[in-house]
This record gives C-alpha cells, structure tokens and sequence, in this order.
C-alpha cells in the first residue's frame, strides 16, 4: 500500500489495523498517511486479516485503482 501511494495510485477503500502498523517505524508512518483519508477506515486485525489474500496480513490491505496505461 505504501508504495502504490508513493507511486501516486488512487486508493479506492482501504482499511487497516493501527496497533498493528504502529508496531514498526515504516507502520506508523503509512498509518499517519492513510489517518483522515478518505475511504481509509481503521478496523480490527481481524477483520483486515478476513479482507487480506495473505497468510501473514501486515496491518492494511486496500484497494487500489488500476492506472491507465497508454498502448
């Protein structure tokens, strides 16, 4: 999710789990990035690991808007 930000990608939902980005410096400041966005709501490591096609969900997961590629 971090780098699809950097990259400039239009993050259509994404949701995450504070305590778990907290837990590294790298966590922390996506989650200050992804606080008051829109359509990026906090939930429970649960329900991001419910949402996560991942063994090991690392706190976010999201949706994000394939680019527009010129042919």
């Amino acid at each position: 999710v971090s780098t699809a930000l950097q990259a400039g990608a239009a993050l259509r939902l994404a949701l995450f789990a504070p305590e778990q980005l907290q837990a590294t410096p790298e966590g922390s400041a996506l989650l200050a990035e992804l606080e008051g966005r829109p359509r990026c709501h906090p939930a429970t490591p649960a329900v991001v690991a419910a949402a996560a096609d991942t063994q090991h969900p690392q706190g976010v997961v999201a949706a994000v808007a394939w680019p527009e590629l010129e042919p």
